[in-house]
Parts: C-alpha cells; sequence; structure tokens
C-alpha cells in the first residue's frame, strides 16, 4: 500500500517536470479599443473577426511558428506551417490597446516545419487575455454568426 502511494506521488512530480521547451499557444495580436477594454465585464463577447483560427506557438523571445489546426476525436494536432518572427511593438495610439489571446502553454522537443504536436481538445476552448503586460481577462471561445468570439468569464482588472 504505501508502495503505490508513494509510486502514485513520484508520478505527479514528474508530471509537473518540464521535459521540453515550453511555447505558449496564441493567437495573432489584435487591437482593441482602450475604451472597450475599460468596460468589459463578464459575459460580454469580444469579437475576433476570424473565421479560423490563425494559431501561433511563441516563445520568450518573440520567436513564432505558425500552426495549422487538425481535429481528431479528443485530441488536435498542430502541425507547424512555417516560422515567423512575431512583433510586439506597441502601438502609440491613445485609442487602441494590442491585446494577446493564450490558449496555454505547449511541449514541444522540436519545432520543424511539418512537425506535429497533439493536445487536448479542451485546451483550445479556454483563453486568457493580456494587455498592458498582465493578465487581465479569462474568456471562452464561442461562435457567433459564423464568426470567432470569446466570451469573457472572469476580469482580472477590477
Amino acid at each position: 500500500m504505501k508502495g503505490e502511494t508513494q509510486s502514485l506521488h513520484l508520478q505527479k512530480m514528474m508530471q509537473l517536470q518540464k521535459h521540453h521547451p515550453e511555447y505558449a499557444l496564441v493567437l495573432a495580436p489584435m487591437e482593441v479599443k482602450r475604451k472597450s477594454l475599460k468596460h468589459l465585464t463578464k459575459g460580454e463577447l469580444l469579437l475576433l473577426g476570424l473565421t479560423y483560427l490563425d494559431l501561433y506557438l511563441q516563445n520568450s523571445e518573440g520567436f513564432c511558428a505558425k500552426v495549422v489546426l487538425s481535429y481528431r476525436n479528443e485530441t488536435v494536432k498542430l502541425q507547424i506551417v512555417s516560422f515567423d518572427k512575431m512583433s510586439a511593438d506597441t502601438s502609440n495610439s491613445k485609442k487602441y490597446e494590442k491585446v494577446f489571446c493564450v490558449f496555454g502553454r505547449v511541449q514541444s522537443r522540436t519545432l520543424d516545419e511539418g512537425h506535429n504536436i497533439e493536445i487536448p481538445i479542451t485546451e483550445l476552448h479556454e483563453v486568457t487575455l493580456f494587455w498592458e503586460d498582465k493578465k487581465q481577462a479569462a474568456g471562452l471561445l464561442v461562435m457567433v454568426e459564423d464568426e470567432i468570439a470569446i466570451e469573457i468569464t472572469e476580469v482580472y482588472n477590477g
């Protein structure tokens, strides 16, 4: 009995260890009116203007790999299509704020064109929104009249 408990504990500890480099699964940054972000509330919809997800893998240096999705039962396969350097420059506009949508973290030992990474399908439902270099809101992906939108579930900026 004690051996089983120790092995389960060891298994949980090993799952927390990072074995491969980690990348954020993100949408391309978008600009949203500051006034809209200031008055963002739970239950509000943020229309993205997209009919399909245009996703990237990004590390801390801003290195990005564009990925294409393909669905398979309860998993999603991310296939690396090309490599880009996504600019994280902020605009000096007083009306707009650059918003970053992050789906989560993905581990992959290699980043080569054509490489496939499998993730659970549930990873693509929850989104975290960042602006002003802070985590500001959380939401869920929804479809509204054949357009992808984010339904805000939580607002952190007060």
